[in-house]
């Protein structure tokens, strides 16, 4: 969910020039998991 953020922001980028499909959706797994952390954080 990229309400109220933007979606090129800082740390949505990722290289994909020798990557293979896993590598990238696991950076993707991961960020999204960060993302949830951080909304998680503002709740405080």
């Amino acid at each position: 969910n990229f309400t109220g953020q933007k979606f090129w922001a800082r740390g949505y980028h990722v290289s994909t020039v020798g990557r293979d499909e896993e590598v990238i959706r696991n950076y993707i797994r991961h960020q999204e998991d960060e993302d949830r952390r951080i909304e998680q954080l503002d709740l405080f």
